[in-house]
């Protein structure tokens, strides 16, 4: 896990916009996107046996396993130890109670 640059970087800035700025971060995701709808950001995860510490959610485990997602990006992206890590994650719900994974 990298140590946060304090004052630069994507991570640094990411992290800023979504603690004070985040309707601002939102706006810009949607319109990058051309959609419309709200932004639902999930929390970074507790880290095992480090009480306090929060880390990057990593590969796809956010998503359910049954998601045709989850299993064509098993087949695609090496799985192991050279796992992405996300700065953030995030879904747009278009309509109440609607599922996220397509």
């Amino acid at each position: 896990m990298g140590k946060i640059g304090e004052g630069y970087g994507s991570e640094f800035q990411l992290k800023r916009y979504l603690d004070g700025c985040r309707e601002v971060l939102d706006a810009q995701v949607l319109r990058a996107i051309g959609r419309r709808g709200q932004v639902e950001w999930l929390p970074r995860l507790p880290a095992k046996g480090r009480p306090g510490i929060m880390v990057e959610r990593k590969g796809l485990a956010f998503l359910p396993e049954d998601c045709p997602i989850q299993r064509a990006w098993q087949e695609y992206w090496p799985q192991g130890s050279g796992i992405h890590n996300w700065d953030a994650v995030g879904w747009v719900r278009r309509v109440p109670n609607a599922s996220f994974c397509w």
